[in-house]
């Protein structure tokens, strides 16, 4: 008699794991990722204002596709704060609002997103810095997702 060691329900255990076949459920019957269309995304949507996964009123995650949200994390992380070096955003040596601020910005946002240019994920149309005395600097970011054909907008600062 052979046993598969696996954490599951079994009642021959010696330990919390025990031996048996490992519980399982069938993924293809749980709706996951759904987005608000009714089709399927492939990742949990990120809630922008609070960082916080999107839950429907029935305990299920609300979905999103990988390539806005990656683009989200690089332009909402800071710079060399993740586990991935060298990831995210790195605006914090820009103190004043100069003449060569757009530049900046505009390579700063460049360089986030670098590696998903490089591998053919986005298109990055262009980056639109504006400042005002009274909101100081608003940065929009206009990218193409090559997965989906689809343009996107997001507001950096604002």
């Amino acid at each position: 008699m052979v046993f598969d060691l696996g954490v599951g329900l079994a009642e021959a255990g010696l330990s919390v794991a025990g031996y048996g076949t490992p519980a399982t459920i069938i993924s293809s019957i749980v709706p996951l990722f759904v987005l608000p269309d009714g089709t399927q995304g492939n990742v949990a949507a990120i809630n922008p204002q609070t960082g916080d996964y999107i839950i429907d009123d029935n305990a299920n995650f609300i979905g999103q596709q990988s390539v806005p949200q990656m683009v989200y994390l690089a332009l909402t992380t800071k710079f060399n704060s993740s586990a991935v070096l060298g990831f995210g955003l790195d605006i914090s040596s820009i103190k004043t609002i100069s003449s060569n601020v757009a530049n900046l910005f505009q390579s700063r946002v460049q360089s986030a997103l670098q590696n998903m240019i490089t591998a053919q994920l986005i298109r990055l149309i262009n980056v639109k810095v504006t400042t005002s005395l009274e909101n100081g600097v608003t940065v929009v970011v206009n990218y193409q997702d090559l997965t989906s054909g689809e343009i996107n907008k997001f507001l950096l600062i604002g």
